[in-house]
């Protein structure tokens, strides 16, 4: 606990004069404050009190378990590893049945002897799968796989409350198992679900289709998710936790919810200090700064900087002269639970997340994107594409070009996201859009070779940008352009033989794609690492498929480097290996049907890239 005048600080909160200590204009580092106070409230469990309670209080000497989990992404952050991995020991010994009671108490010590005990008996999937989030950024830092298992666990457990129409109930509330399901609570599985991306695939996809389809309100002009499954609140962390770990833009237009809470939450308030930020929800009675703080994540990642400015501004009014910030500034019943003007773990959390650019549920950027597969039918013209590499529905589907088109796919703005485009045969034009989306706007046209050539895809110069190409079959000739324009090729090569069929992908993972060619009387791939005006040979060749098998390329594995594919048009089929070498495929599944065309990419929007931690003073000593 921390040693201070708790008598003058009940007078100051009660009063709320306390808001009127001195604010980020005159600290140097508002982050390096509010780190300070979430060290000085760690307990000798490891575990953090979530707030600094002033008097006698029900809430004294009580550690939620969502607010360890952001006090561990913070503590990393400021490069404090020794005290998030405290946290994480402790939550390894107090995870029973692969989960965690929301709140514990009694925070002195966590051995195998004494350990904190319950405070409130709920198990509910949010606060679970916040943990899972916390060691994933932990290993990622780290590279201490310790609680790797622990996380899997608790993505195990959350995903067994998941319904039929994909969205995961909250969880037991006692002993007791609830029917309502939060759209907060799924987010957050969608994001851990980001990061470990081995486990759960199916179930992670379906979870995407509830917020897409269920919770999402589509209403001109007053798109926002609401609070759950049958639940028309309007919480504001729904929607900025939305952008968060989904992403400015994908299948709904996720942005637009900021413009939601601007319209419905935005709100001042005064009480000592004048604070112009967001409420809970859209009552317009407090202002909630653990929610402010996530708003200008969310607004940074959708490109909104000035409004991030200003309310990240307007928020830090309510940081303490310890570091530490509020819950709230007057306290109110929200519409779920009564807040509380305390100092709070979350919002300080909160607030170096938003000091220092970085969004805890975009984790999943942290690793290389893998491809999944998607098709193309011809009757429709109609791409149907998949976020799992397994028998099963599409996720999305783009209606885009004509049925006589050659399908293609790629990331033509760099947003880390592929969308469709076709090579019309008959002309040598590419259209191309950015939309995974229907109605697919064209937003790219032009010419790059001669009927009849095939197209291929590539980023030849490591931009991030996919370019194109085109593989003449009639002579081997092989013509790369990194712009989207109509224009000279880049680069011409020649490999493979009259017959072969162009590919192209990053066999060697250095962050560029290069040629290939399959060649159908043999089965077999031949690929090169080449970029270059010349005529090369293939670095590798490989065998994989039989006679009638369609091509195609991907990172199946995420790994950086592309492994191949066949589509057995017959029967849908799908072959897919990760090494370059001759031998069974890795996978088989079923996706699409008899004459469907097969296309690979990431079709998930990405979340912002999170920024390198900087290097920060050594953490303090934990004194008991």
């Amino acid at each position: 606990m921390r040693t201070i005048n708790r008598f003058f600080k009940a007078l100051c909160c009660l009063s709320f004069f306390c808001l009127l200590l001195p604010t980020h204009t005159v600290r140097a580092d508002a982050s390096a404050d509010a780190y300070t106070w979430l060290f000085s409230q760690q307990q000798g469990s490891g575990l953090l009190e979530s707030f600094a309670v002033t008097s006698p209080n029900s809430l004294n000497d009580v550690a939620f378990t969502y607010d360890q989990s952001l006090a561990v992404i913070a503590f990393l952050l400021r490069n404090d590893t020794t005290n998030a991995g405290r946290v994480l020991a402790c939550l390894k010994r107090l995870q029973v049945n692969k989960t965690w009671y929301t709140a514990y108490t009694s925070l002195a010590q966590c051995n195998d002897s004494v350990k904190p005990t319950v405070w409130e008996f709920n198990r509910f999937v949010g606060p679970v799968v916040w943990v899972a989030l916390a060691v994933g950024y932990f290993e990622y830092r780290t590279g201490d796989m310790t609680y790797h298992t622990m996380a899997l666990d608790a993505l195990d457990w959350a995903y067994s409350y998941q319904q039929t129409d994909g969205g995961i109930n909250g969880g037991l509330q006692g002993a007791t198992a609830v029917t309502w399901a939060s759209t907060e609570h799924n987010e957050d599985a969608w994001a851990a679900s980001a990061y470990f991306r081995s486990a759960h695939c199916e179930n992670a996809s379906l979870v995407k289709r509830f917020l897409d389809n269920d919770v999402w309100i589509n209403a001109p002009s007053n798109q926002h998710w609401m609070g759950g499954r049958g639940d028309a609140a309007d919480p504001l962390d729904v929607n900025t936790w939305g952008v968060s770990a989904l992403g400015a833009n994908g299948r709904r237009p996720y942005a637009n919810s900021l413009d939601y809470i601007m319209a419905h939450h935005r709100n001042t308030q005064t009480a000592g200090v004048t604070v112009d930020a967001f409420d809970f929800n859209s009552d317009h009675n407090d202002i909630w700064f653990e929610g402010t703080f996530q708003a200008v994540v969310a607004l940074r990642l959708a490109g909104r900087s000035a409004d991030a400015d200003h309310f990240y501004a307007e928020a830090l009014k309510g940081q303490h002269l310890s570091g530490g910030v509020p819950y709230s500034l007057l306290g109110t019943h929200n519409g779920y639970f009564q807040m509380t003007n305390y100092e709070s773990v979350s919002s300080t959390a909160w607030l170096i997340f938003a000091a220092m650019n970085f969004n805890p549920l975009g984790i999943g950027s942290l690793l290389p994107e893998n491809n999944t597969i998607g098709i193309f039918r011809q009757s429709t013209a109609t791409f149907y594409l998949r976020n799992c590499n397994s028998t099963g529905f599409a996720d999305s589907s783009v209606t885009f070009g004509a049925s006589t088109d050659f399908p293609i796919t790629g990331d033509w703005n760099g947003d880390g996201s592929d969308t469709p485009g076709v090579y019309r045969t008959s002309t040598g034009q590419f259209f191309l859009t950015d939309s995974v989306t229907n109605p697919a706007v064209l937003q790219y046209s032009f010419v790059l070779g001669n009927p009849s050539d095939q197209p291929i895809v590539g980023d030849w110069d490591g931009d991030g940008k996919d370019g194109v190409g085109v593989f003449r079959p009639s002579n081997g000739l092989i013509y790369l352009k990194n712009n989207l324009t109509t224009g000279f090729a880049d680069f011409t090569m020649v490999l493979g033989v009259p017959g072969d069929v162009g590919i192209a992908g990053d066999w060697n993972g250095d962050g560029k794609d290069s040629p290939g060619v399959y060649r159908p009387s043999n089965q077999q791939f031949y690929l090169t690492n080449s970029i270059c005006n010349c005529s090369v040979f293939a670095d590798a060749q490989l065998g994989l498929g039989i006679a009638g098998d369609t091509p195609f390329v991907g990172d199946w594995d995420g790994d950086g480097k592309s492994g191949v594919g066949v589509y057995r048009q017959s029967n849908g089929l799908t072959y897919i290996k990760n090494a370059l070498m001759t031998g069974f495929a890795d996978t088989s599944f079923v996706f699409g049907s008899a004459s469907d065309y097969p296309l690979a990419g990431h079709w998930v929007g990405k979340t912002a890239p999170l920024p390198a931690a900087p290097a920060l003073e050594a953490a303090p000593p934990f004194q008991p």
